[in-house]
C-alpha cells in the first residue's frame, strides 16, 4: 500500500481517501491550485463542514496540506504523494500488462 508516513493507518491510506468520489472531485478542483475550504464548498451541494471533513481525510492521507494566509486556510495538493500514488499505479499497470502479455502468447499458467 502506498503510504509516506512511517506507518499505515486506514486513515492514513491516499487509496482509501480517494475512495470518496467528492474527495476525488476536491483533488482535481485542487488542480487549479490552492483554495480555501469556502472556494472548495461552492462547487458542490453539500456543507461547508463536510467539505471540511473531506479536506481532513484528504489531509491525514496525506494528499493535500495546509497553509496559513492571514485569516485563511488555503488547501494544496501535495506533489510528493500525488506522485507516489502515480507511481504505484504505474507498477501495478506494467506488471498487469506483462501478466497479460505472457498470457496472450500462451506463457502464463
Amino acid at each position: 500500500m502506498v503510504t509516506h508516513r512511517a506507518r499505515a493507518t486506514p486513515e492514513s491510506d491516499p487509496f482509501r481517501a480517494m475512495g470518496d468520489a467528492t474527495r476525488r472531485k476536491i483533488l482535481l478542483s485542487l488542480l487549479d491550485g490552492p483554495a480555501p475550504v469556502y472556494t472548495i464548498a461552492e462547487q458542490f451541494h453539500v456543507t461547508r463542514p463536510a467539505i471540511s471533513r473531506h479536506l481532513r481525510v484528504l489531509k491525514d492521507a496525506g494528499l493535500v496540506r495546509q497553509e496559513k494566509s492571514g485569516r485563511e486556510i488555503l488547501y494544496h495538493l501535495d506533489p510528493d504523494a500525488i506522485a507516489e500514488v502515480r507511481r504505484w499505479l504505474d507498477a501495478f499497470w506494467v506488471k498487469g500488462l506483462m501478466k497479460l502479455k505472457k498470457s496472450a502468447e500462451g506463457k502464463l499458467r
